[in-house]
């Protein structure tokens, strides 16, 4: 099995995804002082999902970056980076551990636990971890689809998609 992630590109893409990597980060550590009660819905699930997308961004940049830097810190290179993204997908895994499978808001998709172990084993392949890579891609259907997009609505735009 192959795990893709298919992007289109223009010239304010590294942007755009440097700032949803930047909200993902700082939403899910608000998440974290906040109680249950504070946060409508689930905030299990918030997490879970603030967590695939800030892996998405950093397995992004890992996948086509020579090198890297998080809020002004230090180069990090691809692997570095890729570190980063699948402790990501592993927290997002925890918190869907927690929770229960559930669908992602607006179509991204119906499953959040597969869209996790498609991108972890697209990072893990990456990272020539191919027993681990073969191990998450058994687990993700044929033909499945996860889609990240910048918009809602009849003006999505797609940014990418995990398919196996």
């Amino acid at each position: 099995r192959r795990v893709l992630f298919r992007s289109s590109s223009n010239g304010n893409y590294y942007d755009q995804s440097q700032v949803a990597r930047s909200l993902a980060f700082g939403t899910y550590d608000r998440l974290e002082g906040w109680t249950e009660a504070q946060v409508p819905g689930s905030k299990e699930r918030l997490m879970a999902t603030t967590a695939l997308y800030a892996g998405v961004a950093l397995e992004h940049f890992g996948t086509f970056y020579c090198e890297m830097t998080i809020d002004n810190g230090p180069l990090m290179s691809p692997s570095q980076t890729m570190d980063m993204a699948e402790d990501w997908i592993n927290t997002a895994l925890g918190h869907i551990q927690n929770t229960g499978d559930f669908a992602i808001d607006h179509g991204a998709t119906n499953s959040a636990r597969t869209m996790a172990l498609a991108l972890r084993a697209r990072i893990r392949w990456h990272s020539g971890d191919w027993a681990g890579a073969a191990q998450d891609a058994a687990q993700v259907p044929m033909g499945y689809t996860a889609w990240v997009v910048r918009d809602v609505g009849p003006q999505r735009r797609k940014i990418g998609r995990a398919h196996v």
